[in-house]
């Protein structure tokens, strides 16, 4: 997908600056020229009625689909055990840095129960009651913004992209959608299209070799120039129908259809659910931009890059029919848009994402969702800290540098457990800059703080080893409930042991 947007971004620097959507329609136009579009289409069409076709005249035809689809059925399970099955977080220590840490070389599931719980919730309101389908909405921890829906009725989706939506009613769309592809067997018609697509570059080969030959017999040209039984007279062969299809998205991409289709089905869930359709648009605006910014953020669940403005003007058909329906009783109680378990739950998975795009240097989305989750939860020391580096690192003004020093002094003030004592050395550096005695000597406590949180982090590793790997995570459930400076208490040591080498602190300070 990539390497199908570079172009476009070659594009817009020759267009200048407009507007997100303005940019996106002339990307489209650029890559697909309506000529081209309008050839896809008709091309499509005659295989999808191929497809239509064999599959219900022809059992061989019908045998190899059926048999094609199980094999898909059977790769899906197997990357639903890989990932389900995948090693969780840890928790690792970088120079002054302490932070939960995923897998770079296999997708894994975000390590966070209670938000894993609200997600499969929300898409489980959505599942259709006529479908013999069992789904389940699952979480992968990544910053790269996709979405990914098996054949099997597994929905997975990363918190990259749902760190960039700004409501459930947005989240409510996206999961939709992406059942709706399952839902519909968009999988066994992508099935149906590989075999059609075979079938119908026969059909154009004894076409083109039909037409050839009564035009080398018109001419007298028959074994003159073109060797007939060799083929060599194919020339180009399929021309640009042949490039066309032999390109991997023609199977491994959503089509038109099927995403209209799927959105379609989304839309209904919105309205049944009483959810503000306006936030559709919202988000494309909001994906649009994210795009733009940071290519890296492919955003699986749009389908190709190129098909972006398409889809916005489909939602943007949606919406207005949407609009002009009559009222229903429960629309009449109120849109939904937000939730507070939605607010609630994103300050800890919009700072969990940004903590891991600022490691992958994405820093437009590291800044957003850290700014974000300060901005729910204002007492979170790690949130507080990450955002302060974000913006030491990328900071242009005097103003967000600012900034950042004091979120590294709130992230210290708050910093009980002494686990983000990074916090400490960062406020300690900045305050050297001001290069007055006063402030040297809150730099020189600050250095020593540091010290002192580090070493003290340092003793009780051993101790937290006999604890849950994931206890940050049990933090947060605490937080939800209501008890930021929880603490727990270290287990009994067995006969003949102890724990001699540190433990946690009993209350907030210690």
């Amino acid at each position: 997908m990539l390497n199908r947007l570079l172009p476009a971004l070659l594009v817009l620097a020759l267009l200048g600056p407009e507007p997100g959507a303005a940019q996106l329609k002339k990307i489209t136009e650029a890559l697909r020229g309506k000529p081209s579009e309008e050839k896809e289409a008709r091309q499509r069409a005659k295989v999808e009625a191929i497809a239509h076709e064999m599959y219900d005249t022809d059992p061989d035809f019908k045998d190899a689909v059926d048999n094609h689809y199980r094999e898909i059925l059977r790769e899906h399970s197997a990357r639903a055990y890989q990932i389900n099955t995948s090693s969780p977080s840890d928790v690792v220590v970088i120079r002054e840095d302490r932070f939960r840490r995923h897998s770079d070389d296999v997708v894994t599931l975000y390590d966070n129960l209670a938000i894993q719980s609200y997600v499969n919730r929300l898409g489980q309101r959505f599942a259709p009651a006529d479908s013999n389908i069992l789904f389940t909405f699952r979480l992968v921890a990544t910053p790269i913004p996709y979405a990914e829906a098996l054949s099997t009725g597994t929905i997975y989706l990363s918190t990259g992209l749902v760190a960039l939506l700004d409501n459930e009613a947005q989240l409510a769309y996206v999961l939709a959608h992406e059942m709706g592809h399952v839902y519909k067997e968009h999988w066994k018609w992508k099935s149906k299209l590989y075999f059609a697509t075979k079938e119908f570059e026969e059909r154009q080969e004894n076409k083109k070799s039909w037409r050839l030959l009564a035009g080398s017999i018109a001419g007298g040209l028959i074994g003159a120039n073109l060797d007939v039984k060799n083929g060599d007279w194919i020339g180009a062969g399929l021309g640009a129908m042949a490039v066309y299809l032999a390109q991997p998205q023609f199977n491994l991409e959503w089509d038109t259809a099927q995403e209209d289709e799927a959105d379609e089905i989304a839309f209904q869930v919105l309205q049944t659910a009483n959810y503000d359709v306006i936030e559709v648009e919202k988000l494309y605006a909001s994906l649009s931009e994210t795009i733009l910014r940071d290519t890296r953020a492919t955003v699986g669940f749009l389908g190709r890059p190129d098909r972006l403005w398409e889809r916005q003007v489909h939602a943007g058909k949606l919406i207005e029919e949407a609009l002009a329906a009559p009222p229903s009783k429960t629309t009449e109680l109120g849109l939904l848009i937000d939730t507070r378990r939605y607010k609630e739950l994103m300050a800890e998975l919009r700072r969990d994402n940004g903590i891991q795009a600022l490691y992958r240097d994405m820093f437009h989305i590291a800044r957003t969702n850290l700014r974000q989750a300060v901005e729910i939860r204002s007492n979170d020391p790690t949130s507080l800290y990450y955002y302060g580096k974000v913006l030491e690192l990328v900071g242009r003004t005097d103003e967000e540098l600012n900034q950042a020093k004091e979120l590294f002094r709130l992230a210290a003030e708050n910093d009980f457990r002494n686990w983000n004592f990074g916090s400490h050395l960062h406020y300690a550096l900045m305050l050297m800059e001001e290069g007055n005695p006063e402030a040297a000597g809150r730099a020189e406590e600050q250095i020593q703080r540091y010290i002192d949180s580090y070493s003290s982090y340092r003793l009780t590793e051993f101790a937290l080893r006999q604890l849950p790997s994931h206890l940050d995570t049990l933090f947060d459930y605490m937080m939800l409930n209501g008890r930021a400076e929880w603490v727990p208490t270290l287990p009994k040591a067995p006969d003949g042991f102890a724990f001699t080498s540190g433990a946690l602190p009993s209350q907030p300070g210690n």
